[in-house]
């Protein structure tokens, strides 16, 4: 008597994996630790427009202090800004990773013919423009959570640094079309590790 056996075949599919995020640097901008390593450069004419602190002014989100431009009232930032006023987060190591985002909270106030702006600067290299509101006004009404992907061209360098910037701004008077400019909170920066070749 013959016994016959029948096999099945079993198609193994590889098992897909996450590459996990990693904070590569993280702050909430609502103290004086917070922003250490911070720094800044100053717009010119004008030699106060970025401040910390909780905002004064009343179109503003008075619920934490912030790392801000004009933050005391009248609370909107000046017309004939001729060298964008500039803060600068410590360097940031980058070696070893790749998808670079930096996320954090804004109230942004921007006029249209104004600019805002976030730059990607590697160290002894030339920044990149990672954000601009590209001649379109910002009007932000309550606090706004966003993401945006660091250029790649940046991932070769060691380390790098975040710049957010207001400025140029065109001469007045032009009264309410002015808008109070950036209010930051909960900034972090993060990636992926580069996959090592086995």
């Amino acid at each position: 008597t013959r016994t016959s056996t029948s096999t099945t075949q079993v198609t193994l599919r590889p098992t897909s994996t996450v590459t996990p995020t990693i904070i590569l640097y993280s702050s909430s901008l609502q103290t004086s630790a917070a922003l250490a390593g911070w720094s800044q450069i100053q717009a010119l004419p004008t030699a106060t427009l970025w401040m910390w602190g909780l905002p004064s002014a009343s179109n503003r989100p008075r619920d934490r202090a912030v790392l801000g431009t004009m933050l005391k009232a009248p609370g909107v930032y000046p017309e004939n800004i001729t060298r964008p006023g500039t803060v600068i987060s410590p360097s940031i190591t980058i070696t070893g990773f790749t998808s670079l985002r930096l996320t954090f909270s804004r109230y942004l106030g921007i006029a249209a013919d104004d600019v805002a702006s976030i730059m990607a600067c590697p160290i002894r290299r030339a920044c990149v423009n990672v954000w601009n509101n590209s001649g379109v006004a910002v009007a932000d009404t309550k606090w706004v959570t966003v993401t945006h992907t660091i250029p790649a061209s940046v991932e070769t360098a060691t380390s790098l640094e975040i710049r957010f910037s207001l400025g140029p701004t065109r001469p007045g008077p032009r009264g309410a079309t002015v808008g109070p400019g950036w209010s930051l909170s909960q900034l972090r920066v993060t990636g992926q590790r580069v996959p090592t070749r086995t």
